[in-house]
């Protein structure tokens, strides 16, 4: 069709026959995509499922399992906002916070890579905080690089821990704000009191992001065995594909680059359109990559928390370690769940 910004009305979500029909073929192929990839990397996933419960040591079983199931759940919830496209702001809260619970199992699993807490501040005694990364590089790229200490780490995975929480706490309060002000036509009117919510929910995240960045190299070098680069790779580049990404969209979407084709593709919806397209594309890469990393005999040994005692009797032998701390240091360790 060719554009009619006249017939254009912002704000408006199209319902599930109108966006049908007004995409045509390319709705077709966009649902079929999908389908055939949600299917496909949860395939993928249910095997990952056996080969955890028949190989993985029980200690690492509910970190790992939540991990890979996170993009065959956002590539299901993209699925459903390319059929009912009405439901695009609660698929995308969902994928949030989803990816989010996930990365906060990543730092769990971290910790019991090396064993226990006090193990992991051991081993990284000797190491240095880069401060200078991404996202929020510009604004420390002159502190100097700190030795790690116990209250530095707890900070680094309390603000990665955060995430799931805040974004919980966002969403809710944003689709509970957005139902209140949308109309029986669809629209949704934009009100100008999202905006604090907004500015706290995106320092929440590159925050998390931020603590991400700095624990995976930080442990890099000490979790070689384990391919922890790679592993980290995978979860640092779903944030990417998704709040980035959209922030992307939605800042090319305030300059009019999108065009209007009909009253039922209005800009807004052709960027949800291209971006859900997108989003199958990467999930077709990342999915598979993810479910790589963990598929493979790196988590496969003996229990962590028993190695980690083997490894703090050598660091004792030897005086490495801050294992004459506080009596609250020396008494803390990281609780960890078992299947």
């Amino acid at each position: 069709m060719d554009d009619d910004n006249s017939s254009c009305v912002p704000g408006y979500f199209p319902t599930v026959s109108e966006y049908r029909e007004a995409l045509g073929g390319y709705h077709t192929a966009l649902v079929v995509i999908g389908t055939l990839l949600s299917a496909a990397l949860y395939g993928l996933f249910f095997e990952q499922i056996m080969y955890t419960l028949r190989n993985v040591n029980k200690v690492y079983r509910r970190h790992v399992l939540w991990i890979t199931s996170v993009c065959p759940f956002m590539t299901l919830m993209t699925l459903m906002c390319v059929v009912i496209p009405r439901a695009d702001k609660i698929c995308n809260s969902f994928k949030a916070m989803y990816m989010s619970v996930g990365i906060s199992h990543f730092m769990d699993l971290t910790t019991l890579m090396f064993g226990s807490e006090k193990v992991m501040l051991a081993r990284l005694n000797e190491e240095k905080l880069t401060l200078n990364l991404g996202p929020c590089c510009c604004c420390f790229v002159c502190l100097p690089r700190p030795p790690v200490s116990a209250a530095q780490l707890r900070w680094v995975r309390w603000l990665i821990l955060q995430l799931p929480f805040t974004q919980a706490i966002y969403f809710t309060i944003g689709i509970l704000c957005s139902t209140g002000d949308s109309q029986e036509d669809g629209r949704v009117d934009p009100n100008p009191n999202y905006l604090w919510l907004l500015v706290i929910n995106i320092s929440s995240f590159l925050m998390g992001v931020y603590a991400l960045n700095i624990m995976s190299l930080l442990c890099e070098g000490q979790l070689k065995k384990y391919n922890y680069q790679r592993k980290a790779s995978c979860l640092k580049a779903l944030p990417i594909v998704t709040q980035l990404q959209r922030g992307i969209f939605d800042f090319i979407l305030s300059f009019n680059v999108f065009p209007c084709i009909s009253a039922f593709i209005s800009p807004t919806v052709y960027k949800i359109t291209v971006e859900n397209a997108l989003y199958f594309l990467e999930m077709m890469i990342l999915g598979p990559l993810t479910y790589w990393q963990f598929h493979n005999t790196a988590l496969v040994e003996e229990n962590p928390r028993e190695a980690g005692e083997k490894v703090k009797d050598e660091l004792k032998e030897v005086g490495i370690g801050k294992w004459k701390g506080s009596q609250e240091e020396t008494q803390e360790e990281t609780q960890t769940e078992e299947v």
